[in-house]
């Protein structure tokens, strides 16, 4: 049934249609199907992603970096839901003071200190430190370009966004490779690292003089923002350019000013909002 997608890789992107943005493809579930279809019980809401080989479309990771071991288990990855796939965030979100920050087009990477030791992640993989006779990482080019090993103290991590010449077309338009932090974590109970308070978070970066993400908007507790939980607002609010460049910017992230638990994503209330003038313009 996806053969005719085979021009553009079998992949569903954003384009305009008729004047209209297309973010997605309807099909018969039967022509989807066909012979599986009398095996299944078909239940109204029920994911079949898996069973017609449907998956998220990840970028390559990078060939030039040799991978340590997997992701760190008591680290959170890097990732952030986009709002239009969980609606329900916005009515979680009402009347909690937040903030909306850049997000910007790079690799995310996390650095963390532990127990003596000091990691240097992808969004998926602990990497080896360079060799000699390799040119080093992103990762471990902003890690040494920052010091971090020595700046991030026992019991933290960081993590944010590499940019620069070489990654995602440098949209920010940067000389060089550069990191943005968006996030803060400390060491608790049980060895658990887990996320500090925006301005707390934003504080330590800047007494470590790291980079911070650029802030958007920020709502406080004083400040009416019930116009604001609504799919359009988020979609117009998310459309920008990066400071510096005629280049549009990827988006935002939105999260409340308060590290909060979310009961739909059974763990930190955090989204992201997408520029379609972004997607289509060829980002992922």
């Amino acid at each position: 049934w996806s053969a005719f997608l085979e021009s553009k890789k079998f992949r569903i992107k954003t384009i305009k249609l008729r004047g209209q943005i297309s973010q997605g493809l309807i099909v018969s579930i039967r022509e989807v199907l066909g012979d599986i279809e009398k095996s299944i019980l078909l239940e109204e809401g029920m994911d079949i992603t898996e069973v017609i080989g449907i998956t998220k479309y990840e970028l390559p990771a990078p060939k030039h970096h040799e991978a340590a071991g997997n992701f760190p288990l008591f680290l959170s990855k890097t990732d952030e839901i986009r709002i239009q796939s969980k609606p329900g965030l916005l009515e979680e979100m009402k009347e909690l003071p937040f903030v909306a920050t850049v997000k910007c087009d790079g690799q995310s990477g996390t650095f963390y200190k532990y127990q003596g030791h000091f990691g240097v992640c992808s969004r998926n993989f602990e990497l080896k430190p360079p060799t000699e006779d390799k040119q080093p990482s992103n990762w471990w080019l902003v890690a040494k370009k920052y010091n971090l090993e020595q700046v991030i103290p026992e019991g933290y991590a960081v993590q944010g966004e590499i940019v620069g010449p070489g990654i995602q077309g440098n949209r920010l338009g940067l000389k060089e490779v550069d990191l943005y932090i968006f996030d803060v974590l400390s060491n608790g109970a049980e060895g658990k690292f887990s996320y500090l308070d925006y301005s707390d978070a934003k504080d330590l970066v800047e007494e470590w003089r790291l980079k911070f993400v650029p802030e958007e908007m920020w709502i406080g507790c004083d400040e009416s923002h019930k116009y604001l939980h609504s799919i359009k607002y988020w979609l117009q609010k998310a459309n920008g350019i990066y400071i510096g460049t005629n280049n549009q910017r990827e988006g935002l992230v939105v999260r409340p000013l308060k590290t909060t638990r979310s009961e739909i994503l059974e763990g930190r209330l955090s989204w992201k909002i997408i520029s379609q003038e972004f997607l289509l313009k060829g980002g992922d």
